[in-house]
């Protein structure tokens, strides 16, 4: 749950007038905030679930938007710091 406030926070901090649409795709934060959304979805699953099977499916489930999240803050990441030329 705390990472999913964390993740929360950090898109609140980007700026939409940032982001790069191509052709109609959802931009990297539009996707981040789906993401999050999802992980609050999961961690939700797993607070209801009593179930061995779907105890497994549900940390599964975290996982794999924890990674999503993870991997569009990386992306948003490089492109403020290119933006800003500090890239290293």
């Amino acid at each position: 749950m705390r990472l999913a406030l964390l993740l929360e926070a950090f898109c609140k901090l980007i700026s939409p007038n940032d982001s790069y649409v191509d052709c109609g795709y959802p931009n990297t934060e539009e996707m981040l905030k789906k993401a999050l959304m999802e992980l609050r979805e999961t961690e939700d699953l797993f607070a209801r679930v009593e179930d061995n099977a779907m105890i497994d499916y549900a940390i599964y489930s975290m996982k794999a938007a924890e990674e999503r999240c993870n991997y569009l803050i990386g992306i948003i990441k490089n492109n403020d710091d290119r933006r800003r030329g500090t890239i290293v």
